[in-house]
């Protein structure tokens, strides 16, 4: 019996890891298309540096740039 629910827990614990995983990929992709939309936007406001892109150093400078934005718009 004590088998079984080893087995079970096991089977159980994959399961819920897989659907955890395929979750996280779920978000990534949601995430990642919601940043392009925002790129997008950016870009045809012309503000300076936005375009679409996945590049890591571009999308830090994106970052930086939006926050400026932000800072100087609560002064």
């Amino acid at each position: 019996m004590q088998h079984k629910h080893e087995k079970q827990k096991r089977e159980l614990n994959e399961r819920l890891k897989k659907e955890l995983h395929d979750l996280d990929k779920r978000l990534l992709v949601e995430l990642d298309q919601k940043v392009m939309m925002q790129q997008t936007t950016l870009q045809a406001a012309g503000v300076p540096g936005f375009f679409v892109t996945m590049d890591s150093k571009d999308l830090k400078l994106q970052m930086v740039i939006l926050k400026l934005i932000h800072d100087v718009a609560s002064l």
